[in-house]
């Protein structure tokens, strides 16, 4: 991509590094939330961009699933990307819970089964005081 719009991929690669921050806190927290409960993990990122932005980093370690939309084309907020996501599973969950920055990615759940929540990143707090429920 970086070469069909002219741009060095280094450049872009390392701008992307400089931008991408893990959230360790809410990490831990998916760790302590994953010991009763199943968790997936549902993006839109680019094929492989985990594993360049962070290499050492384990996504399986904190999410029973990982489904990537590269993957599947399709992609959120698509209802079929949340349906496959939860059909995946294998499992009758009594309670779903997708937690998500982008409203557009929650709105489209307002007649499913599914309960959307809003995180704002930049605070933990309030998205820690709901998980602790279910911890």
């Amino acid at each position: 991509m970086a070469h069909d719009l002219g741009y060095n991929s280094i450049d872009i690669l390392e701008e992307m590094k400089s931008y991408a921050k893990l959230n360790i806190e809410l990490f831990n927290k998916i760790l302590e939330l994953k010991k009763k409960n199943k968790v997936g993990l549902l993006s839109n990122a680019a094929i492989g961009i985990f594993d360049l932005l962070f290499p050492d980093l384990d996504f399986h370690v904190y999410f029973d699933k990982a489904f990537v939309s590269c993957d599947y084309k399709i992609k959120k907020p698509d209802l079929k990307f949340y349906n496959l996501a939860i059909d995946q599973f294998h499992e009758d969950f009594d309670e779903i819970y997708f937690i998500d920055d982008n409203i557009s990615n929650i709105e489209v759940l307002k007649n499913t089964k599914i309960k959307g929540i809003l995180y704002n990143n930049n605070n933990n707090e309030e998205l820690f005081r709901l998980l602790n429920k279910y911890i």
